[in-house]
């Protein structure tokens, strides 16, 4: 029962960020002070993440876009569970990149939890 629901809290905040990409963004000059965008960002966030986890963080990084906070590159960082991939992957939509260098055996089968950033690929 609370997955249903928080897939659907998801769903209809993905649709508010994606309206938003659509209808109102275009109407301002482009102001955000990150890269990936604030909608983006917090897009990737409702996509991969909880909806308590993703609003959370989505509003602190609305809140930093300003001109008290340098801005530049932030991307996502959340704690993603990864086992060992057999084969090459296709389709790839995101990296997943490791927030510090990993300290394992490749040998290792059962899956392990990290914190990674998330990168979108074009």
């Amino acid at each position: 029962m609370l997955r249903r629901a928080d897939e659907l809290i998801r769903a209809i905040f993905r649709g508010v960020v994606r309206f938003y990409q659509r209808w109102i963004s275009p109407l301002f000059a482009p102001s955000c002070r990150f890269h990936p965008t604030c909608s983006s960002y917090s897009l990737t966030l409702f996509e991969l993440t909880p909806s308590f986890y993703a609003l959370f963080f989505s509003i602190i990084r609305i809140f930093k876009c300003n001109q008290f906070f340098k801005g530049g590159y932030d991307y996502p960082c959340i704690w993603i569970e990864i086992q060992r991939i057999y084969s090459s992957p296709r389709g790839v939509k995101y990296w997943i990149i490791p927030y510090q260098p990993l300290k394992l055996s490749f040998f290792v089968c059962k899956p392990i939890k990290i914190r990674a950033y998330i990168i979108k690929d074009l």
